[in-house]
């Protein structure tokens, strides 16, 4: 079975489309108690940007991100691949794609649940800054390694508010800190950063999980821009991870930051060690 009937017959399990056509994504969809089985599938498969695109344009009417506005496309696009004259992908090895939406779209939803059971993360959305109206959306490519060599100690960076609830439940996976939107995860690395890095590091993990809480708060785009600019509160603490101590850990690569692997499996508290609590 090809790539694009795999995910047909995905679609077709979920029911977002209609059995009688696999193409069509305006039609109701019902998610089935098969959506959990089908996400986790996912993990390991993360079909190509090509034959996603190819899906979608049988439907809308998208357009290049440079010039969709100028010619009234449904949608715009832009990837870090290539595309033939026909705006149709061609590199197999495209790991984001970022779709700009109207924000009245009616079939937002469905396209953002089709990207997520084709193995592609919604990693984040951001307000077009060409027009206000419109939405960009950045999806990132789920791929990772499988069943990969499991060091000896790993390193874990989280904000010192949790220490005492870690050290007492250990590391289970959950949605923040993280740079961004993932499904609920470990993030953990394999090598001890030096102090100038891991303060950078702190930062941007701050700045991303306060980004989130002020985006919720009903300030201003300027009362946020002036809150992130200032200085980090929150001290971080740098955890070692002695992998011998943690039973079953499976662990996956993660392509987008080297060294950094990832798990969904809970790390008990007696594998891990304080290396310093003052990041």
């Amino acid at each position: 079975m090809d790539e694009l009937s795999n995910i047909l017959s995905l679609m077709k399990r979920m029911r977002l489309f209609p059995e009688t056509d696999g193409y069509n994504l305006t039609d109701k969809f019902i998610i089935e108690n098969v959506e959990k089985d089908l996400l986790e599938e996912g993990i390991h498969q993360s079909y190509d940007a090509k034959d996603i695109y190819k899906i979608l344009l049988k439907h809308y009417n998208i357009g290049n991100e440079e010039n969709f506005l100028k010619n009234n496309n449904d949608i715009g696009i832009y990837y870090d691949g290539s595309y033939n004259s026909d705006g149709v992908l061609y590199n197999n090895e495209i790991n984001v794609l970022i779709l700009v939406i109207p924000n009245n779209f009616s079939d937002l939803e469905k396209i953002k649940r089709f990207m997520v059971t084709c193995g592609w993360i919604l990693a984040q959305e951001k307000e077009y800054y060409k027009n206000k109206n419109y939405t960009a959306y950045t999806f990132h490519k789920n791929k990772q390694v499988k069943n990969i060599e499991l060091p000896e100690i790993l390193y874990h960076l989280t904000p010192k508010t949790k220490l005492n609830k870690i050290l007492k439940n250990g590391l289970v996976p959950r949605t923040s800190n993280i740079l961004s939107n993932r499904p609920e995860r470990i993030y953990l690395y394999t090598e001890k950063m030096r102090i100038n890095s891991l303060r950078m590091f702190a930062n941007a993990l701050w700045k991303a999980q306060l980004e989130k809480k002020l985006n919720l708060s009903g300030l201003t785009k300027q009362e946020i821009a002036e809150k992130l600019n200032e200085p980090r509160n929150v001290k971080y603490v740098l955890l070692e991870i002695d992998t011998s101590k943690c039973k079953n850990l499976k662990v996956y690569g993660d392509p987008d930051m080297d060294g950094a692997i990832w798990t969904y499996d809970n790390i008990s508290p007696q594998a891990i060690k304080i290396i310093s609590d003052n990041i």
